[in-house]
C-alpha cells in the first residue's frame, strides 16, 4: 500500500506511535533518498528530484541557473511541503477518531492549516469534507459522515498518493515560487520578460479562481508601457466587474448582491489587486468578516432575504469568485498565458 495511506490507516486504527514512525522514517525516503558521495557534497535520488530535475530543463534560460544552484534546497522544501500535508491529515484522522460527532465547524476550528493561508470557512469546510471523504474512498474506516457542504465545488477525491503529489509540475512550480519568495530571490530570478510582467504590475502571478495580494517589497514604480497598460485595462475591468455584479444581483435581487459587492467584495478587490486602478463603486462601512457583512446587510437593507452569516458567506464567495474569474481572464488575454 502507498505510505500515505498506510499512516493513515494505522492512525484510524489508534496506531499512533507506529503512524508518526511511517511519517518520519519511511515518507521521506519514498521520496527522495542520498547518493554517497565520497566529496561529502549533497546529492539526491528518487521520484522528487528526478521531478525536481525535469522542472528545472523547462525553465527559461536566465531562472535555470539559479534553480539549479538549489536543486537540492527545493527538493528538500518539497518533501517537507508533503510530509507536513501527510502530518496534518493524520492530525485529522486521530481527531475524528477522538471526537468522532465533530462538527464541521470544529473540524475546522481544530485543523492545523498552513500558517499564513487566506482562505474564508467556506473554502476550508470544503477542504475538510473533501479529504474525509477521499480518505474514505481509499478504504480507511471513520467514525465520522460529512455531506458536500452547501456552495463547495464539485472536486474529485485526492488520490492521497505522495509521490504523485509531490512530484506534479503544479506543485513544483508552486514550491518553487515560494521558496524563491521566502529566501529572498525573486529579484534575481525575474527580468522583465512579457512572462513575468505582473511582477512590473505589482499584482503578483494570477491564478484561475485564486487572488493574489500585492508583495509590497516587491512593487515598484511601473514604466510607461506599464503604466499605460494599467490604465487601460483598469478602466476596462471596472466596469466589466460592475456588469457582473448586477448581472449576478438581477438574477435574484433580495438576494443584496449589489450591496454584498458594495460593503465587501470590491473593496477587497480594490485592495489586492491595486496596480490595476480598478474604478468600483463601494459604500462605507467596510465589512471585513462575513458576521459583520451580514449585520450591516440586516441593519440597514430590508428588503434583502435571508442575512444569516451563512447565507451571506455563500453570496459573498460566489460574487467575489466570479470577479476574480473575471480579472484572470482578462489578464491572461492582456499578459499572456
Amino acid at each position: 500500500m502507498e505510505v500515505w495511506l498506510d499512516i493513515l490507516k494505522l492512525g484510524a486504527q489508534g496506531e499512533t506511535e507506529a503512524a508518526g514512525d511511517l511519517l518520519v522514517t519511511q515518507l521521506p525516503f519514498a521520496l527522495r533518498d542520498f547518493i554517497p558521495s565520497a566529496q561529502g557534497t549533497r546529492q539526491y535520488k528518487g521520484p522528487v528530484p528526478d521531478a525536481v530535475a525535469r522542472f528545472i530543463s523547462k525553465l527559461p534560460v536566465h531562472e535555470r541557473s539559479l534553480a539549479k544552484s538549489y536543486r537540492e534546497d527545493l527538493a528538500d522544501y518539497i518533501v517537507d511541503e508533503v510530509i507536513a500535508a501527510v502530518a496534518r491529515s493524520l492530525f485529522l484522522v486521530r481527531f475524528v477518531v477522538q471526537y468522532p460527532h465533530a462538527s464541521l465547524s470544529r473540524l475546522v476550528e481544530s485543523f492545523p492549516w498552513n500558517e499564513g493561508l487566506k482562505r474564508d470557512t467556506i473554502w476550508k469546510e470544503a477542504r475538510i469534507a473533501l479529504l474525509l471523504r477521499s480518505i474514505s474512498a481509499a478504504g480507511i474506516s471513520l467514525p465520522i459522515i460529512i455531506e458536500r457542504p452547501n456552495g463547495s465545488c464539485n472536486e474529485q477525491a485526492f488520490s492521497l498518493n505522495a509521490v504523485a503529489f509531490a512530484t506534479s509540475t503544479n506543485r513544483i512550480e508552486r514550491s518553487w515560487l515560494d521558496f524563491k519568495r521566502k529566501n529572498g530571490l525573486g529579484k534575481c530570478a525575474f527580468d522583465l520578460g512579457r512572462s513575468n510582467y505582473y511582477q512590473k504590475l505589482g499584482l503578483g502571478r494570477p491564478e484561475y479562481g485564486m487572488a493574489r495580494s500585492i508583495d509590497a517589497e516587491a512593487t515598484f514604480n511601473p514604466d510607461r508601457e506599464a503604466s499605460s497598460d494599467l490604465h487601460i485595462l483598469g478602466e476596462s475591468l471596472g466596469g466589466q466587474l460592475t456588469c457582473l455584479a448586477e448581472e449576478i444581483h438581477d438574477e435574484n435581487p433580495k438576494a443584496g448582491f449589489k450591496l454584498i459587492a458594495w460593503h465587501s467584495v470590491f473593496w477587497r478587490i480594490l485592495s489586492e489587486y491595486e496596480g490595476l486602478r480598478l474604478n468600483l463603486q463601494v459604500f462605507d462601512p467596510f465589512c471585513e468578516t462575513d458576521q459583520e457583512l451580514a449585520q450591516c446587510i440586516s441593519n440597514n437593507y430590508e428588503e434583502v432575504t435571508s442575512t444569516s452569516r451563512p447565507v451571506v458567506s455563500r453570496r459573498r464567495q460566489r460574487l467575489y469568485t466570479a470577479c476574480i474569474m473575471r480579472i484572470g481572464e482578462q489578464l491572461r488575454k492582456r499578459f499572456g498565458a
